[in-house]
């Protein structure tokens, strides 16, 4: 079993190309890229390669370039994952948007949840006087 990213692209093989079996999706795609993202030493300029694999050096970097509340998220997998060729800079600048976009749509849910009692409560106040 791997992780739940290659759970998720497992899922995706499935239902774009109707491959079902392991060995089939395990044999369909082998890296190019030769680089060893758990030994190199990363820096902003690095590039991103189709053997890009998450772990500790690569949660340290992001760590020290993000904030202490980095964390991998499905749609910035699927951005590392999808964007060989462009730089952890990039990377970074996606985890901000990504995180500031999270940030927007919990707000809107507080909002609406806040809306939401305060209608309760309106209700119950109707309902009281009728």
């Amino acid at each position: 079993m791997g992780t739940k990213f290659d759970i998720l692209d497992s899922i995706a093989l499935t239902l774009d190309k109707g491959i079902t079996t392991q060995e089939k999706i395990s044999k369909s795609y082998k890296p190019t890229s030769k680089f060893l993202w758990s030994k190199s030493v990363l820096s902003l300029d690095t590039v991103i390669t189709d053997s890009y694999k998450n772990g500790p050096n690569t949660r340290n970097f992001l760590k020290q370039h993000c904030g202490h509340k980095f964390h991998f998220s499905i749609p910035f997998m699927n951005f590392m994952k999808n964007n060989y060729g462009k730089t952890l800079q990039d990377a970074i600048n996606e985890w901000h948007r990504l995180n500031e976009q999270r940030k927007r749509k919990i707000s809107k849910a507080k909002f609406h949840q806040s809306i939401n009692s305060t209608n309760i409560f309106g209700t119950f106040l109707q309902r009281i006087q009728v």
